[in-house]
């Protein structure tokens, strides 16, 4: 009977060593997991470098620019196409750097989308990806209202014409906060409005990190 039991042991720890070693390899092909703070995410942080940020992520970005800002930025992509030659899918993160696509130039560098240079540091981060999750658990595609109960409420929503939605919680946060869904009525030639109203599924379309 000893004999047995003691057979049931080893049988018993060799299973939990092996779904131990599982674990581990599934964590290790998932990455550490994706926490906002202050100073950036495991994929990019604030003050790193373009050379820096392109020897981690070298086919995983690309170069975009806003229409309406005319302001330059890239995107950073979770995968890559198997040739290689462009990021595929949706962009999971917009990384900024300081003064990047201000200059005289601008018209000639928007035409081309050139990159950064080396020296060029990261100064803003906005965050797309859902998996992605703040200290209090804010991420990405949460509903604003379940949001705003961590946060004490809303204190307003500011947006334009043509513009993204900006949210502001009653208690403070290190990060701002882009979503979609406010219910507002902007009288006409108003260049900025403000409401606290939204829809029941307004969602957080992005976390943005600054400095």
């Amino acid at each position: 009977m000893n004999a047995f039991l003691f057979r049931r042991g080893l049988a018993a720890c060799a299973l939990l060593v092996c779904s131990v070693a599982a674990v581990a390899v599934a964590v290790a092909k998932e990455g550490p997991p994706c926490v906002i703070t202050p100073q950036g995410v495991p994929e990019v942080q604030l003050g790193e470098t373009f050379k820096s940020f392109k020897l981690k992520h070298p086919k995983r970005f690309r170069v975009s620019a806003d229409p309406e800002t005319m302001n330059k930025f890239l995107m950073l992509y979770d995968s890559e196409q198997a040739n290689g030659s462009d990021p595929q899918g949706e962009p999971t993160f917009l990384v900024f750097f300081d003064d990047f696509g201000w200059d005289h130039n601008l018209e000639r560098d928007m035409q081309r989308l050139a990159p950064p240079k080396d020296d060029r540091k990261i100064d803003r981060i906005e965050v797309m990806k859902m998996s992605c999750r703040t200290a209090e658990g804010l991420h990405p595609g949460m509903l604003v209202k379940t949001a705003a109960k961590q946060h004490g409420g809303i204190r307003k929503i500011q947006g334009g014409p043509g513009e993204t939605e900006m949210l502001y919680f009653v208690n403070p946060s290190s990060f701002g906060f882009y979503m979609e869904g406010a219910i507002s009525k902007p009288s006409p030639g108003d260049l900025i409005w403000t409401t606290q109203r939204y829809r029941p599924d307004a969602k957080i379309t992005r976390i943005v990190i600054t400095p």
